[in-house]
């Protein structure tokens, strides 16, 4: 998957190359990722890094161009829940378990914009467009405490253990 998503990138590349104005530039910020699972429990968002390369290729004669990036991103969340449980013999114990979550992805967004001018230095910019992701490392951690003992696991996210 690795391999197709950066030949990807690279017949971008050699495609954009033989445009004549052809634009480039480096993006980098701040992203906040947030998670909800299937019961609808939300974890806190958390911040991570985002940087990469943009082509922007104009196409000819219109308002209309091209933009490509490939990019870094850092995803994540944090999460703590309280759970109350009844065993089998009545007896009931409350757990906390915090899990952290820490994914690092390579993006391609493939987006197709439209420039609106509005005066001769300013322009209304509109961006649609799908991207692929290739996840290529990150963590898991999830601890659970319950009557003064706790457990503790960490787990790659993408990849084997």
């Amino acid at each position: 998957m690795k391999k197709k998503l950066l030949l990807t990138a690279l017949l971008l590349l050699l495609t954009a190359v033989s445009y004549a104005q052809v634009n480039f530039s480096v993006k980098g910020g701040l992203c906040f990722a947030n998670y909800i699972d299937e019961n609808s429990n939300s974890a806190d968002a958390k911040s991570g890094l985002v940087f990469g390369v943009n082509m922007d290729i104009p196409l000819q004669n219109s308002n209309f161009s091209f933009s490509p990036s490939l990019l870094f991103i850092s995803k994540g969340a944090d999460m703590t829940m309280n759970t109350s449980l009844t065993l089998s013999d009545g007896t009931g114990i409350n757990t906390m378990s915090k899990m952290t979550a820490t994914q690092n992805y390579l993006e391609i967004p493939i987006t197709m914009k439209y420039r609106l001018p509005i005066s001769s230095k300013l322009n209304l910019t509109m961006a649609l467009g799908p991207y692929l992701a290739c996840g290529i490392s990150g963590k898991t951690k999830i601890s659970t405490s319950y009557s003064g003992v706790t457990i503790s696991r960490e787990m790659n996210s993408f990849g084997k253990e």
